[in-house]
């Protein structure tokens, strides 16, 4: 999980009045599933966060835009919308209400959200600063799914759509080449429903993004 962000870094010839104002920007964006799987309850499992761990799926490149403003140095308001691209998940053993055996899933993902969220932002040395981002993402996503039967290789195939409200997370580092340029690296989660996957367990949308922002 993860997010990348904002506007205006405080120059040492800069009043921090100047880092007011709306910013628009852009870029990349790397993202995978995460959901958790029920482990074995030995001790290769078994920790102080119980029994139970993460899998995470194929990860996809996509894009994300941003607008967002700066209220003062320290503080940021933004919406985003991230386009992570085809994401495939493997599913292990898989089983089927109506069909005997097992089943080894592979399920072909496509989210798309909207996120509103609120900044805290940290400048330091004149050029860079930190950043972390609180609020929450509206998004939809499609699953298709392939399941394939171990037993005799029978296949099984099915769509699920779904979309909900959920929190998203992240921190982020940006630098300012110049006075009303940034460059924004991002680690960013959004919670998704477990719906979507056919879990019952804690689902997130992580990604990395990579953006170049121009602040007015």
């Amino acid at each position: 999980a993860f997010c990348v962000a904002f506007p205006l870094t405080v120059f040492a010839q800069s009043p921090p009045a100047d880092s007011r104002g709306f910013y628009l920007g852009g870029g990349g964006a790397w993202s995978t599933v995460s959901v958790e799987v029920s482990g074995y309850y030995d001790d290769d499992y078994c920790g102080i966060w119980g029994c139970s761990y993460y899998e995470e799926g194929d990860g996809g490149y996509g894009f994300t835009v941003h607008a967002g403003y700066r209220f003062m140095p320290y503080l940021a308001a933004e919406v985003n919308y991230i386009d992570p691209g085809d994401i495939r998940y493997n599913q292990g053993q898989v089983l089927v209400e109506g069909f005997p055996g097992t089943y080894k899933g592979r399920a072909t993902l496509d989210i798309t959200a909207w996120e509103v969220s609120v900044l805290g932002i940290l400048p330091f040395a004149e050029r860079w600063e930190v950043y972390l981002r609180g609020g929450v993402g509206f998004w939809q996503g499609e699953n298709d799914q392939r399941l394939v039967s171990t037993t005799d290789g029978s296949v099984l195939s099915g769509r699920n759509d779904a979309d909900g409200t959920d929190f998203v997370f992240g921190v982020g580092l940006g630098f300012a080449p110049a006075k009303a340029w940034l460059i924004r690296l991002e680690g960013q989660t959004l919670t998704i429903d477990g719906e979507l996957l056919y879990s019952k367990k804690d689902t997130s949308l992580d990604s990395v993004l990579f953006e170049l922002e121009y602040r007015f």
